[in-house]
């Protein structure tokens, strides 16, 4: 099994001493430049604001909140809107970020063509998308430039392209079996991509990512990531996945009817590693460290691509047990994000 640890993708004006990657362009929307929310200012009810999160599960992006009640102005040094639920009601992060939020669940959208963003990056060795709805993904890497210089140049430090539908090809073509369900079953979307790719040796590079729209759909991106991977060990048969839901049933006790609410849901990963006895203390460590930290865990190997084993999460629980000489065991529950 290989963890990818992402790093927090910044919006521009947000500087931050830990490590992190910082968005430099994107041709969806643009950062806002009014309605910023102001503590000296007065709001009314249902009144819109931007703010510039530095914590939380929207850290780095700049997110809608909306007044629950008139504010007065002369309030003395007044929570911001994340720490003062009562006053503000969260949106959620922008079109513009959502891809790089902490839910699966949110998209970054746009009904009539490709999405392209540039992220500067420092010294990562993976990538991963999730939850996106798109033809193809094509990746660009560059030194340490801005765009404007990298759409210039002539050469590019590395490429990559991943396809997750190529006309009229069904990519999980496993779940066909015969001429009719090749013709009238649904398309079933490969959605989740995770890969590594060869940065040389740049601290700083700039990745341009074209996500390619799907004829007739809309472009949709869920999330995405960069960060480092490491490897913790084999995934072992007996592995179970599945989901959490959250959708509810409603019943009119009147007329008897039933309606059911779509809620969000999350994935769940319950399975067991093999470790090398001399990566214990080194697995130990990194489970203990990202016990918090949302982290895309991907059970797939070269030879297979299934979307349930790529999980966005944190783990929950695990138990190390050094079992044999040269090897030990790792039992791990994994708690997907909505």
């Amino acid at each position: 099994m290989n963890v990818i640890v992402p790093q927090y993708i910044y919006a521009p004006d947000l500087s931050e001493s830990e490590r992190h990657a910082t968005l430099a362009a994107s041709n969806i929307d643009a950062d806002p430049t009014t309605d910023i929310y102001d503590p000296t200012s007065a709001y009314t009810t249902d009144d819109p604001v931007y703010f510039l999160e530095t914590s939380g599960s929207s850290k780095g992006c700049w997110s809608q909140y909306k007044a629950l009640a008139d504010i007065g102005a002369s309030r003395e040094d007044p929570p911001d809107p994340p720490d003062d639920p009562t006053n503000w009601s969260f949106q959620g992060a922008i079109n513009r970020y959502r891809m790089f939020d902490q839910y699966v669940g949110t998209f970054t959208e746009n009904d009539s063509g490709n999405i392209v963003v540039a992220i500067h990056c420092q010294a990562i060795d993976s990538i991963a998308f999730l939850n996106s709805q798109t033809e193809n993904i094509d990746i660009e890497v560059y030194g340490d430039v801005t765009l404007a210089q990298a759409n210039a140049m002539t050469s590019v430090n590395d490429t990559g392209s991943f396809t997750l539908i190529d006309s009229k090809t069904i990519v999980n073509d496993e779940l066909i079996y015969d001429w009719r369900e090749y013709y009238f079953k649904e398309f079933e979307y490969l959605r989740n991509i995770s890969d590594s790719f060869e940065v040389g040796l740049y601290n700083d590079i700039l990745l341009k990512i074209t996500f390619n729209k799907i004829d007739s759909l809309p472009c949709k991106v869920g999330t995405v990531l960069v960060g480092n991977k490491y490897y913790i060990g084999q995934l072992q048969y007996d592995v179970s996945t599945g989901i959490e839901d959250y959708s509810k049933k409603v019943f009119d006790e009147t007329f008897g009817a039933h309606t059911f609410i779509e809620g969000e849901f999350r994935r769940t990963m319950d399975c067991d590693l093999i470790i090398e006895n001399d990566n214990v203390m080194l697995v130990d460590t990194i489970l203990t460290q990202l016990r918090a930290r949302p982290t895309l865990w991907d059970g797939n190997d070269d030879t297979t691509s299934y979307n349930t084993f790529v999980v966005y999460g944190i783990p929950q629980d695990f138990t190390l047990i050094m079992k044999y000489y040269t090897h030990s065991l790792c039992s791990l529950e994994i708690q997907g994000l909505t």
